[in-house]
């Protein structure tokens, strides 16, 4: 969540917003981060969570990205048994959206 959130930051330009939403489905826990940054471009959507893809380079105003961050992510949450995802709201913006089960947690009611 940590890293989603972060380049959510980094890309949203000043004044913008960024949403974080949970929710359960089913027997998951679905996150997701939008922000009103310009949105992903075609390529940017098709090699997102790929080793050392850094998007957009006309989008950043600043270097020290590795690449990695995206991949991370990806890989810990299929590691968990989870999905996740990167899209374009129609209203403008991106989301990165992610589902863990929660099979097997406790409840701390």
């Amino acid at each position: 969540l940590d890293n989603v959130v972060m380049n959510s930051l980094y890309y949203t330009p000043a004044g913008g917003t960024i949403t974080i939403s949970v929710r359960t489905e089913g027997q998951g826990l679905n996150i997701a981060v939008c922000d009103t940054e310009p949105g992903f471009t075609g390529r940017d959507l098709r090699h997102l969570f790929e080793k050392f893809y850094r998007g957009d380079q006309s989008r950043t105003t600043e270097g020290g990205h590795s690449g990695l961050g995206l991949y991370i992510v990806k890989r810990l949450v299929e590691a968990q048994g989870g999905t996740v995802r990167a899209y374009n709201r129609p209203t403008g913006g991106a989301c990165v959206e992610f589902s863990l089960p929660m099979t097997g947690m406790k409840s701390y009611r």
